[in-house]
């Protein structure tokens, strides 16, 4: 019986293939697959209307078809069991994941298109990537279980569709990522904990947990990480807690996003804000008093000079924000948040060739 069960595991789809629909509305539209490797062997890809392309062993480009004429097509690609990675975005395709069972050399996959996703479907394959960008319509399970065996060190998840999802943090705490990225907004069950992330050596981190959930959060947790990226989009209740001495002095840092549900507790210190050389996005937004906005704005004016990005933007509008203090003025050095605020933009002073393309505040 196990070999009866192997074999048709292996023939999922009828052919021994994997199978992604094609759709296109009009003569001369292209298809890309944007990326399929085969390792030991090559692949071939029938495009559904007669013609063929062959993908080489190792490859790492895209693979495109042109059809003659609007349709539905299925393509198919042999053989799946060679197949190491798989990235389709094309949002002509429509991917059923049941095909993936095939796959079993399978380390790097990441869907950008609509069809029918299960996590069932890859909880046998040992990724070590895995973006799911399920954004268009389509029929979504997603469950964390399914992946708390896998040694991740990259890990996407856009979930703002409708479909049954559930995803629990303690099912990555073993994972060494580097790259986490959660988008949360459909309804699911969702637990998250930063203590579960507190070992990960990671370098880019983005949560946007905006469904209904159990959060909790601690920027002690991320003090140590050399982040390039940190995006903390926490709107919805939860404990949060925040101190920017956490996220101060990271100079490789391209973008700071901080809003919280009114209901956290955030410490702001002018000091902290002065080490982001090579930032070009900050938007900070958690009912912050005139003091800690006053404190950002300085703070930032006071790292101005060591600025090697130019433009960019400032968003402290939101979430309860008070205003600055002061007026909006030129200001040598400015001593208000907003003179901090018109300096940072128009500089005034002459500080800085890399000014600000704008400040928002209340």
């Amino acid at each position: 019986m196990k070999r009866r069960h192997k074999l048709l595991l292996g023939l999922v789809g009828g052919s021994n293939e994997l199978s992604v629909g094609a759709t296109t509305t009009g003569a001369g539209q292209t298809v890309t697959l944007q990326r399929i490797t085969p390792t030991g062997s090559t692949a071939t890809v029938n495009w559904g209307d007669g013609s063929s392309s062959t993908i080489a062993d190792g490859n790492t480009g895209t693979t495109t078809h042109v059809y003659a004429a609007a349709g539905s097509y299925a393509v198919t690609i042999t053989p799946p069991s060679k197949l190491t990675y798989i990235d389709l975005r094309d949002t002509q395709l429509s991917f059923n994941s049941v095909y993936l069972v095939q796959c079993i050399a399978l380390t790097s996959l990441r869907i950008d298109c609509g069809g029918t996703f299960n996590s069932t479907h890859i909880s046998a394959i040992a990724l070590t990537s895995l973006l799911l960008n399920l954004t268009a319509a389509g029929t979504y399970t997603f469950d964390s279980t399914h992946i708390s065996a896998m040694a991740l060190t990259s890990l996407l998840l856009s979930l703002p569709v409708v479909g049954t999802y559930t995803f629990n943090s303690t099912h990555i705490s073993a994972m060494a990522l580097t790259y986490l990225s959660l988008s949360l907004t459909a309804a699911g069950t969702y637990t998250f904990d930063s203590t579960h992330i507190s070992t990960m050596a990671l370098t880019s981190l983005s949560l946007s947990l905006t469904a209904a959930g159990t959060y909790t959060f601690d920027s002690t947790h991320i003090g140590t990480m050399a982040l390039t990226l940190l995006v903390l989009y926490l709107p919805v209740a939860g404990t949060y807690t925040v101190d920017s001495t956490h996220i101060a002095a990271k100079t490789t840092i391209t973008g700071v996003t901080v809003v919280l549900h009114a209901t956290n507790t955030f410490t702001v210190a002018q000091a902290d804000w002065d080490g982001f050389p090579a930032c070009g996005s900050i938007r900070v937004e958690a009912a912050l008093t005139q003091t800690e906005v006053d404190n950002i704005l300085l703070g930032l004016y006071a790292g101005f000079a060591s600025k090697t990005v130019t433009g960019g933007t400032i968003d402290l509008l939101g979430q309860g924000n008070a205003a600055p203090s002061g007026v909006l003025q030129a200001q040598c050095p400015p001593t208000t948040g907003y003179e901090a605020a018109y300096e940072l933009v128009n500089d005034s002073c002459g500080v800085s060739t890399k000014h600000y393309t704008s400040v928002t505040t209340a």
